[in-house]
């Protein structure tokens, strides 16, 4: 299950990328010619490294199939972007997404590998709120993003924080805060943040990465020993992350004109 939920939160994220620099939201560029390499983002990676274990199954290769017309409509997307005309390319980027998502799916499914049902014992406990958008549409996706999956990692409460399931999520999860973390610092960057202000929201993005690996290593010694406590401790140091570090970054995003359709009432 791990494996499939990392692969489509990859995607999300890279789709959101390709997106809101299409929108303007995101004051970045993409080569269209490297943008229509399946190969250059996280989830095709995936596919052709891990994944490949899945090789013998239909619905891997339907997978491979539907993200190289998903890199095609990107390219394509962009290349019309270029020239003014984006919009007439939206509809077949959107659908081409939505397939890979299907795509991986079904491959789960045939793994056997769909996620378990809810406990009925254990009550459902939202996480990501409207108060913590900064009213910037990629860093809020990404939130979301983060704070839903770190919800997985107490898929097995129980289990050690050494297992092999428990490390491979925490992995994971050190790379969606990675892939946040540029996300964030390029834009305060161009935000023209003070370097003296930004140095301390980026050593908190290092504090955070090195509590990951902190958590595995104390579990070898017996500290928080269960992914539902190593679970807690991360989570409350994100959303604490997100309310003392993000949430003033509201004014650098309304004084940029980043905002997009989010920008947070005043």
């Amino acid at each position: 299950m791990i494996d499939f939920d990392i692969a489509k939160a990859w995607h999300k994220i890279f789709a959101l990328h390709v997106e809101f620099v299409v929108e303007g939201i995101e004051k970045t560029s993409l080569d269209p010619h490297t943008v229509a390499d399946d190969t250059v983002c996280d989830l095709g990676n995936w596919i052709f490294g891990s994944g490949r274990r899945y090789a013998n199954s239909p619905a891997y290769n339907d997978l491979v199939e539907t993200h190289i017309r998903f890199h095609y409509a990107a390219s394509s997307m962009l290349v019309q972007h270029l020239a003014g005309n984006a919009a007439t390319q939206l509809a077949l980027f959107q659908a081409t997404s939505a397939a890979v998502l299907a795509s991986i799916d079904a491959l789960a499914s045939s793994a056997g590998a769909l996620a378990a049902p809810v406990r009925a014992d254990v009550p459902a406990e939202p996480v990501w709120q409207d108060s913590m958008r900064i009213g910037m549409k990629l860093i809020d996706e990404q939130h979301k993003e983060l704070l839903g999956w770190i919800e997985k990692l107490n898929d097995q409460p129980g289990a050690s924080v050494t297992s092999k399931s428990f490390v491979r999520a925490i992995s994971a999860v050190k790379r969606l805060e990675q892939l946040h973390f540029e996300t964030e610092e390029t834009f305060m960057k161009r935000a023209g943040v003070p370097l003296d202000q930004m140095a301390g929201h980026i050593r908190e993005h290092s504090r955070l990465l090195d509590l990951l690996v902190e958590i595995v290593t104390d579990g070898d010694d017996g500290i928080r020993k269960t992914a539902a406590e190593a679970h807690r401790a991360i989570k409350d140091q994100v959303i604490g992350h997100i309310v003392r570090y993000d949430l003033p970054l509201r004014f650098l995003v309304a004084d940029s004109g980043s905002a997009g359709t989010d920008a947070p009432a005043k």
